[in-house]
């Protein structure tokens, strides 16, 4: 895509004049389909009705259900954490497999607009290993992810009110 100067007080491309003239109808007429866009009549600004479902964000809320071990990571146990946006819970130690989760975990709960950043990590001491995680968005009802990587397997039960 070739790019349009309007600096010189000669310049012309595609048939459009150069120089103030130029600039003074090309902003005219982006003016105009500005207008047309957002519906100005009269003079008088009105807004295009949103569509359904388009306007303030929606305030949600993620709670974490149960968290299951499926396979672990060390064969001493695994510390987890749960990350929901910037927010971390636990740690919970799982040391057998399979191991469920649920009222232990305390209710892992984070509101959220849009999309929100949930990952399970491992805790060993000083580092911290992703084993996965996921985007979510506005999706009420109660979801299951399983979360793995190469080392681990994990199930979380989710919900999104």
């Amino acid at each position: 895509m070739k790019t349009i100067s309007t600096q010189g007080p000669a310049t012309q491309q595609a048939g459009r004049p150069g120089g103030i003239r130029g600039r003074l109808i090309r902003t005219g007429a982006v003016l105009a389909f500005a207008a047309a866009a957002v519906g100005l009549t009269g003079g008088a600004a009105q807004a295009a009705p949103a569509p359904a479902g388009v306007g303030a964000a929606n305030v949600c809320t993620l709670e974490v259900l149960s968290l299951t071990s499926r396979d672990l990571q060390e064969t001493g146990g695994d510390e987890i954490k749960i990350k929901l946006a910037e927010t971390k819970f636990g740690p919970w130690t799982f040391s057998v497999v399979p191991w469920e989760r649920n009222a232990s975990l305390n209710s892992p709960t984070k509101a959220f607009t849009g999309t929100i950043d949930v990952a399970l990590r491992e805790f060993d001491g000083v580092t911290y290993t992703t084993i996965d995680s996921f985007v979510t968005g506005y999706s009420l009802g109660v979801h299951d992810v399983v979360l793995d990587n190469s080392n681990t397997i994990y199930e979380m039960s989710y919900e999104i009110t």
